[in-house]
């Protein structure tokens, strides 16, 4: 019984944690016209140092150059990343990654998604995700789906940056 509970409260959480007043279609959140996945996350008896450490390391676990991506670093502050996710060997959305430190605790916006794709013998496309026709026809299927990769991508940076190295 303990163990039900438990699930039913986890996957309770699991959406307030994601839940914002504004959205696209009802699933994806929305922050001034954009396509935005922003929360702070308490971290209790974390310094922001070790926050800070801790993303340097997911950064360069995740992306082929973490030089490459990092638009702003103010140390144990934040970091401002302009990265990509890549979805298959034609597509990828552009993003910006704005995180914030402080002491048991740490803020990520992700905002700013480009969708690139390329099709043969035409130029690369990129479009505003905004402008995609998944969110302008409302097509629930195709957008639970982006959104699961989003929160995937979010639920991997969140646990990377919540762990106490003791080595």
């Amino acid at each position: 019984m303990k163990r039900i509970l438990f699930l039913i409260s986890f996957f309770y959480l699991s959406n307030l944690v994601y839940s914002q007043t504004e959205t696209f279609c009802g699933i994806l959140p929305k922050k001034n016209f954009k396509v935005c996945y922003e929360e702070v996350v308490i971290v209790n008896n974390l310094k922001a140092s070790l926050l800070y450490n801790n993303t340097k390391i997911w950064i360069s676990r995740t992306f082929a150059s973490s030089k490459a991506v990092i638009e702003s670093d103010i140390e144990n502050t934040s970091l401002v990343i302009k990265g990509f996710l890549k979805e298959n060997e034609y597509s990828k959305y552009g993003f910006n990654l704005t995180i914030q430190f402080k002491d048991g605790r740490f803020k990520y916006t992700l905002t700013d998604i480009h969708y690139f794709f390329h099709i043969d013998g035409v130029a690369d496309i990129n479009k505003e995700f905004e402008s995609a026709q998944s969110i302008i026809d409302c097509n629930t299927t195709a957008l639970k789906e982006e959104d699961k990769k989003f929160k995937r991508f979010i639920d991997d940076l969140k646990s990377s940056i919540n762990v106490k190295n003791d080595w």
